[in-house]
């Protein structure tokens, strides 16, 4: 009887998610390979819903001016149901905790200094 790598593929998803937020941090992206552009009138676009979604919050300075947030999701795959809760605080502070039903709790973080 072969194991299903199938139902593992939500779990492993949502761990991947968990820790790229948990791990998100300003870094230059002078190391990174550069994405290509999207074609002018779709960045045209783009810039329209950023730009009214800006507005919409308060404007610019009110963007400028957040320095913490406060996620808090559900998810649900076949079979299971869970929570996410991540946390974020300028300058390099995070935490998330991922719930999984049956399985426990996975928590991750940084303080600025400590993984």
């Amino acid at each position: 009887m072969r194991n299903n790598p199938r139902p593992l593929a939500p779990l492993l998803l949502t761990v991947l998610l968990t820790a790229q937020l948990s791990c998100a941090r300003r870094t230059t992206i002078t190391q990174a390979e550069p994405t290509p552009s999207p074609p002018p009138t779709e960045q045209a676009q783009i810039d329209q819903i950023l730009q009214r979604y800006e507005q919409a919050v308060g404007g610019k300075e009110a963007v400028d001016a957040l320095t913490s947030y406060r996620l808090k999701a559900t998810f649900t795959f076949p079979g299971m149901a869970g929570t996410i809760e991540a946390w974020r605080k300028e300058p390099l502070k995070t935490l998330s905790v991922t719930t999984f039903p049956r399985i426990g709790i996975l928590r991750k973080g940084f303080d600025g200094e400590t993984r």
